[in-house]
């Protein structure tokens, strides 16, 4: 460990890779000549959550880019100037902690019915989850949601209030309750009148799946049932543990003995619900 570095427990360091992150992502929007994007920062209670392994206060960053036109109308493929925002918010994952968490809110404009609007805001974030998912990052877990029409941050009254709306927003969090948790304590009023336009699903986005080729041990192939050969995984690598530097680039590549208890893994799905201002983890789908 370098001379002054110190060892931090889970409560410390929640706070200070949010603070890398915030650095992080503006110094990379320089580099890559893009506007820095604007932060808007939360605090979940640990009471609110009470995580086993991550016993903290989690803060919560929103990340609104400033592009004027993320997507053409009524389309879900980006334009190819947002692909930069794409890149710097992949480099910035790479340097993040594996039990990171990223949900993408898709937003559309004012233009069609609630309904279309939800299904159009739920595909532009998966194609910004997918393009994310494909860069082969580390183990960070990215979700997917669509809030539509329902939360614009300019007016639908102009052409170029509209394009603004077109979007995707981008929540970081240490896990993914304390991202479910703030966004169902929202306005109510973004799901209108009716009970049913008040829940929203949350996904995680994952990888296709590949087999997973097993080491030989003593020129015997390993075996496995049929049923496991597709979806076995190998040992995840160590995790690096987050050191105080005044910089995150400076011990990017420091790697000290895990000391701590690790939160509990996410769900691979949430349910928020805006009338009951709470979420809930569905049974796992089979």
């Amino acid at each position: 460990m370098p001379d002054g570095a110190q060892l931090l427990s889970p409560a410390e360091t929640v706070g200070l890779e949010h603070e890398d992150r915030k650095r992080r992502l503006a110094r990379l929007s320089r580099d890559l000549s893009i506007s820095p994007p604007r932060f808007y920062e939360y605090n979940i209670p640990e009471e609110e959550l009470r995580l086993a392994g991550l016993p903290a206060d989690i803060p919560l960053l929103r990340v609104v880019f400033d592009t004027r036109v993320f997507f053409d109308f009524d389309k879900a493929e980006m334009r190819p100037d947002s692909g930069k925002i794409v890149e710097t918010v992949a480099a910035s994952l790479g340097k993040e902690p594996p039990d990171v968490a990223l949900v993408i809110a898709g937003h559309t404009d004012s233009v069609g019915t609630d309904a279309y609007n939800r299904a159009l805001g739920l595909a532009r974030a998966r194609t910004v989850a997918k393009a994310l998912v494909e860069k082969d990052l580390p183990q960070i877990r990215i979700f997917s949601v669509s809030f539509g029409e329902a939360v614009p941050i300019a007016s639908n009254g102009s052409a170029a209030g509209r394009a603004q709306n077109r979007r995707v927003e981008f929540l970081f969090a240490a896990h993914s309750n304390a991202i479910a948790f703030w966004l169902s304590k929202q306005n109510a009023s973004v799901c209108g009148n009716a009970q049913t336009n008040c829940r929203f699903e949350v996904t995680m986005e994952t990888p296709e799946r590949h087999a997973v080729s097993l080491p030989e041990k003593e020129g015997a192939a390993a075996r496995l049932p049929e049923t496991d050969r597709a979806t076995a995984t190998l040992p995840a690598p160590p995790q690096k543990q987050s050191v105080h530097p005044e910089q995150d680039q400076q011990f990017d590549d420091v790697e000290l003995k895990e000391e701590k208890a690790t939160a509990e893994l996410a769900p691979k799905r949430y349910v928020i619900d805006l009338a009951e201002k709470r979420f809930e983890v569905p049974a796992p789908r089979y």
